[in-house]
């Protein structure tokens, strides 16, 4: 099975948010990359988060979201979405659900052999969602009632589970992009036994570090600069 991933492609139709995103640019980056994940026989997308970027304009951010959406679907490609701060601050996640089209996080879908289970840390630290008003990125967890039902997911999953997020589960990478309750969740996938790689976005630059035998994979953002960015694994 092979995976098509990006992130943080922060779209918008502003020429450049600050000195390094060039968010207008990723309505082509996105095009560019589902054009190689169709040559390349990809089975699944998988939006890693901030998906778009708000203007400060509710009309022009549904109007962005539904636009970058009707290009996602075209691929013809089943595509999955986590929900990113940026995408959280600019809409509820019903009104994301709804223009979108996608299935969002948390989610655990199985292919085959294969599980992949996408989680959702759009909650601030006191228990509250965000709820489509901007906030602080940096308060940040993966809320308990989610962790629960984690744990519920992984007994029922087989030994090749793939979990995907926005904010970053690696415990390692700079603190003010993890969430607060990051290492409690590392410890409940490594006792699992079964999660074979942990994806993420948020964090710009990107990184990889292992945490109790687990590779944490953090996906450089696709908004940055000229280049673009994406990624393809075979699970």
């Amino acid at each position: 099975m092979k995976i098509g991933m990006f992130t943080d492609s922060h779209y918008s139709t502003k020429e450049l948010i600050n000195a390094t995103r060039r968010s207008r640019l990723s309505y082509e980056k996105i095009g560019e990359a589902l054009k190689v994940f169709r040559e390349e026989k990809v089975d699944l997308v998988i939006c890693l988060g901030d998906l778009i970027d708000t203007e400060g304009n509710s009309a022009k951010d549904r109007d962005n979201l539904s636009h970058i959406s009707v290009l996602l679907s075209s691929s013809g490609i089943e595509t999955l979405c986590i929900m990113g701060n940026h995408d959280a601050f600019a809409m509820d996640r019903y009104r994301f659900s709804v223009l979108s089209k996608m299935p969002l996080a948390p989610l655990h879908k199985t292919y085959g052999d294969v599980d992949i289970i996408l989680l959702d840390a759009n909650c601030y630290k006191d228990g509250r969602p965000y709820d489509g008003k901007p906030g602080d990125w940096t308060d940040t967890m993966v809320p308990q009632k989610q962790v629960e039902w984690l744990k519920k997911e992984l007994e029922s999953c087989g030994d090749k589970t793939y979990v995907f997020s926005h904010q970053l589960i690696d415990y390692i990478m700079p603190q003010n992009h993890v969430v607060e309750n990051a290492e409690e969740i590392c410890a409940v996938l490594a006792a699992s036994g079964k999660v074979k790689g942990v994806y993420q976005g948020h964090y710009h630059e990107g990184g990889e570090n292992v945490i109790d035998g687990i590779p944490y994979v953090t996906l450089a953002a696709m908004c940055e600069g000229y280049d673009n960015r994406f990624a393809i694994i075979e699970v």
